[in-house]
């Protein structure tokens, strides 16, 4: 909800105060038909880092069943992302992968 200004204003409107309407923010949990799987983690509350390190970094430790070789399956990602510049040249690259 705190994406979202026009949830504000309409509080502000209703005369409701935020502290007493919206919750702190919680983790989701996600499952399979074995159990939890992995939580989502509140990045507001952690260190700002660049993108994707910062989700490697702080959803490796919230997977409670991927084994270690699932894990490294990352990397191949992790540097792509690092080669990736944002320019009209590289959206027509991946554009063509897609």
């Amino acid at each position: 909800w705190w994406q979202y200004p026009n949830i504000y204003s309409l509080l502000d409107e209703l005369n409701l105060k935020q502290s007493e309407v919206l919750t702190p923010f919680t983790r989701s949990g996600f499952y399979t038909p074995k159990g939890l799987f992995t939580q989502a983690p509140i990045f507001s509350d952690l260190p700002r880092l660049p993108a994707p390190f910062a989700q490697a970094l702080y959803t490796s430790a919230l997977f409670t069943d991927l084994s270690f070789s699932a894990r490294i399956t990352i990397v191949g990602l992790l540097l792509q992302m690092i080669r990736y510049k944002s320019s009209e040249e590289m959206y027509l690259r991946y554009d063509k992968m897609t």
